[in-house]
């Protein structure tokens, strides 16, 4: 690969990593909302199992 090609794939793999990153955050804020909003222990149990199985991930 030329100098070129390697500096449009660097790019190109930051910006996915970076957007990656973006929904992880926004999913890990959700939930945290959603635990915190959550009015029956049913529906608390349901959203810790969703964090542990997230965080195997």
């Amino acid at each position: 690969m030329d100098k070129i090609s390697l500096k449009k794939l660097r790019e190109a793999s930051t910006t996915e990593s970076e957007a990656a990153t973006a929904v992880w955050q926004a999913v890990w804020a959700a939930l945290a909302k959603c635990t915190e909003e959550a009015t029956t222990v049913s529906q608390l149990c349901r959203l810790l199992l969703l964090r542990h199985l997230l965080k195997q991930l």
